[in-house]
C-alpha cells in the first residue's frame, strides 16, 4: 500500500508542476494549516506485555489493527519561518500472544493465548521551523510537548489456570520530534508526509494539507 500511496504523491507534483503556477509562497506569517493523516509504523506494537509467572515466556505476537493511527494537527503561521499548534493523535489494537509456561517435571509445558485491546491517545502542543518554502513546497522540523493516556482492556485468556492480568490505564508526559514536507496544489488544499520520534501516534504519517 504505502509504495502505491508514495507513487500516486509523486505523480500529483509533477502534474502540478506541469500545470499549475501558485500566487504566493506555500507558507507564511498569519497561515492557518490543518492536517489529517493516517499513520503506517505505530508506536502500540512496540508495547509488549511479559507474563509474570515463573519460567514463561512470549512465543509470539501479533497485532491487528483496530484504527489506524489518526493524527489532526492545526498550526498558525506566527513568523514567516515559525509556527505554533496542537496535536492529535489515536490509535487502537487487537493484541495477542501466544504463551509457553515450563512446568516441573513430569508436567511439561502449558501452552495458552493471552488477547487485549489497546488503546493510545496523544494530546500535544507544538512548534514549527519552517526552514525553506517555495510555492508549492512547505518543509519543516519542530518539536512537541503533551500528554499521553495508554489503556489497555478488555483481557482474556483461553485457559482458566492462567488468567490474565487486570485491565489498566496511565497517563504521562508526551515528548517527540518531527520532520515535514507540504505540498501544495492549489492555494487550499495540498498533501503532507511527516515523520515523527518519540512520543507521536505513528513514525510516518501521510495525508491531506488544507490551508487557509
Amino acid at each position: 500500500m504505502k509504495p502505491n500511496l508514495i507513487n500516486l504523491f509523486l505523480l500529483l507534483i509533477i502534474i502540478s508542476i506541469t500545470n499549475e503556477k501558485a500566487n504566493a509562497q506555500a507558507y507564511g506569517e498569519n497561515i492557518n494549516i490543518i492536517h489529517f493523516g493516517v499513520g503506517f509504523i505505530s508506536k502500540i506494537e512496540n508495547s509488549e506485555q511479559t507474563p509474570s509467572y515463573s519460567s514463561t515466556y512470549v512465543d509470539s505476537e501479533n497485532y491487528s489493527p483496530q484504527v489506524l493511527p489518526l493524527t489532526i494537527v492545526y498550526e498558525k503561521g506566527i513568523t514567516n519561518h515559525f509556527s505554533i499548534g496542537g496535536y492529535l493523535g489515536y490509535e487502537s489494537y487487537y493484541v495477542s500472544q501466544n504463551i509457553n509456561t515450563f512446568l516441573p517435571f513430569p508436567n511439561g509445558n502449558v501452552y495458552y493465548k493471552w488477547s487485549w485491546n489497546e488503546f493510545l491517545i496523544i494530546l500535544a502542543a507544538r512548534g514549527s521551523f519552517h526552514f525553506w518554502t517555495s510555492n508549492h513546497f512547505d518543509t519543516y522540523i519542530g518539536l512537541m510537548f503533551g500528554y499521553q493516556f495508554h489503556s489497555i482492556k478488555n483481557y482474556t485468556s483461553d485457559n482458566s489456570n492462567y488468567p490474565p492480568p487486570n485491565n489498566t490505564s496511565n497517563g504521562n508526559s508526551a515528548f517527540g520530534g518531527y520532520l515535514g514536507i507540504n505540498y501544495y496544489f492549489s492555494d487550499t488544499f495540498g498533501v503532507y508526509l511527516e515523520s515523527g520520534y518519540g512520543n507521536v501516534a505513528a513514525a510516518l504519517n501521510i495525508g491531506v494539507s488544507l490551508r487557509f
